[in-house]
């Protein structure tokens, strides 16, 4: 995928929850499907998703699925490098 191609649909999930509690956690485009692009995050970047997420997810004005794909997006468009 071109690095100014942004998937329409994006997901994460926790790739790994390491011995403190924190999470390492990856974005990926959806549908999934093998070989498909996807983004790691390392753990400060995971943290910062994370606090970012929780704070939409607590303000009743935003529409929470638009706000977390804007979220999402720009990781991805950060940290997403041709493979």
């Amino acid at each position: 995928m071109p690095r100014n191609s942004i998937p329409d649909q994006l997901d994460w999930f926790t790739a790994k929850i390491l011995p403190d509690g924190a999470q390492e956690i990856v974005i990926r485009a959806l549908p999934v499907s093998p070989g498909q692009a996807s983004v790691r995050l390392d753990r400060s970047q995971s943290q910062t998703l994370t606090a970012i997420l929780d704070q939409i997810a607590r303000d009743t004005t935003l529409p929470w699925s638009t706000a977390r794909q804007a979220v999402l997006r720009g990781f991805w468009t950060a940290l997403h490098v041709d493979a």
